[in-house]
């Protein structure tokens, strides 16, 4: 079951690769998100744990 939790995530770091931006977001319930952006592009590489 997801969860409800609207999570709001705070920027905790970032870096620049041959590829693009990468960027670590995390909430106050424990959830992380990873994002990757490559020019336009942006995708949710990744998340986890958080509220249930």
């Amino acid at each position: 079951m997801r969860s409800t939790h609207l999570h709001e995530l705070i920027a905790v770091s970032s870096h620049r690769t041959s590829e693009g931006l990468v960027a670590y977001f995390r909430c106050e319930c424990g959830a992380w998100e990873v994002r990757a952006s490559g020019g336009a592009d942006v995708a949710i590489a990744a998340t986890r744990g958080g509220c249930d």
